[in-house]
């Protein structure tokens, strides 16, 4: 029986004492060190139990993955410098010179022109129209030149711009019908010709196209200037 207010239990211990760990050897540690490891915990709660470390302690002993990268998404006006393989000492600029291009690519237009000497189109119109047509609608011309059709060429999809200054039709000119074009009207009757103007989109950061077409035959050579 202990007479300094301390309880014990059947086997005499103390029952306030501190309680450790079976795998810790006695001797080795002892209260003192075990209150310098924690000095907020007194040594009466302390144990090898991780329940009861303090929730800063829980938290740096958690182990954290290395290098993971972030699943945010990005703002929108900073996804084209980041996905660019730009330089990161410049990106800026780099970002905004890849837009600029981009957009100017986007707004420009390209036409392609044909330049045919048929040398009689009447016969050959069934065949041309079918290759025409084989093609898909984006590689078709814009324009088509046609010298020496003897008469005035006409294609299915296309307008024809015809000029009779001889007897027969030596120029014809075609152009698709969602192109916009202008006949301009040159003054000039000593030779067959004929020149149109392609009218560009006003969004598109593209010049009008001036498209002429004129047949100088072998005994006309002088009247070409």
């Amino acid at each position: 029986m202990r007479t300094d207010g301390c309880s014990t239990d059947s086997n005499g211990r103390s029952r306030n004492a501190p309680t450790f760990d079976s795998n810790c050897k006695p001797g080795r540690h002892s209260r003192h060190q075990i209150q310098q490891q924690h000095p907020h915990l007194s040594s009466a709660r302390w144990r090898h139990d991780p329940n009861h470390l303090h929730l800063r302690e829980r938290e740096a002993l958690r182990p954290r993955p290395f290098n993971r990268k972030s699943t945010k998404p990005l703002p929108k006006c900073c996804r084209t410098q980041h996905d660019s393989p730009v330089s990161p000492h410049n990106s800026t600029a780099s970002g905004r010179h890849h837009l600029t291009r981009t957009s100017t690519m986007r707004k420009s237009k390209t036409y392609v022109v044909w330049q045919w000497n048929c040398r009689g189109y009447g016969k050959k119109r069934g065949h041309f129209q079918q290759h025409i047509n084989a093609l898909p609608v984006e590689d078709r011309p814009d324009v088509i030149a046609l010298q020496e059709p003897r008469r005035l060429a006409k294609l299915s999809g296309y307008v024809t711009f015809g000029c009779d200054k001889s007897e027969k039709t030596q120029v014809t000119t075609l152009v698709k019908r969602n192109v916009p074009v202008i006949l301009h009207d040159t003054g000039i009757s000593t030779i067959d010709h004929l020149v149109i103007e392609i009218i560009a989109p006003k969004k598109a950061d593209t010049r009008s196209l001036f498209v002429l077409n004129i047949y100088s035959g072998p005994r006309s050579k002088h009247k070409f200037a």
